[in-house]
């Protein structure tokens, strides 16, 4: 994908994987928007759009989620885990579609059952954990055919 000149909402830019691709992104010449969460928590609906109203971008890669699969798996944590994982992604897409810009949905292999290894895109889908079952959730926003789904282990 080219980036050059194209203006790039970073998700998640504090976490490990933002941090990754800031230099990488700026690198393909990507303008960079790093909300942090306190500005920008991608679970509140009315700060996201009112965000999208002040700002202007042609991409969005959204690396914002709950990442402590333990914690996830506590019943206690699993409100926030629906509200960043799930909630937090349908917001993306809403702001995307306002832009009409790309999505690049950050998921995970964990949207898989762990019990074969070595998944394709056309392998089945089985969660077997709570974290895995809200990032599955969370690609069903994701337009197959404009947007993109990237699952990592």
């Amino acid at each position: 994908m080219k980036l050059e000149g194209l203006t790039v909402l970073l998700t998640g830019s504090n976490g490990t994987l933002g941090k990754e691709l800031i230099p990488l992104l700026r690198a393909k010449g990507a303008k960079l928007l790093l909300p942090s969460h306190s500005d920008f928590p991608v679970e509140d609906i009315l700060v996201v759009n009112e965000y999208a109203r002040e700002n202007r971008f042609d991409v969005i890669i959204h690396t914002a989620a709950w990442t402590d699969v333990p914690g996830a798996e506590k019943r206690k944590n699993h409100q926030k885990v629906i509200e960043c994982n799930i909630e937090g992604t349908g917001n993306m897409k809403y702001i995307a579609g306002i832009h009409e810009a790309k999505l690049i949905y950050i998921s995970t292999d964990y949207v898989y059952s762990g019990v074969d290894g070595c998944y394709d895109v056309k392998a089945p889908t089985k969660p077997t954990t709570f974290y895995g079952f809200t990032k599955l959730a969370g690609e069903s926003f994701v337009d197959i055919k404009k947007d993109m789904v990237i699952r990592t282990s």
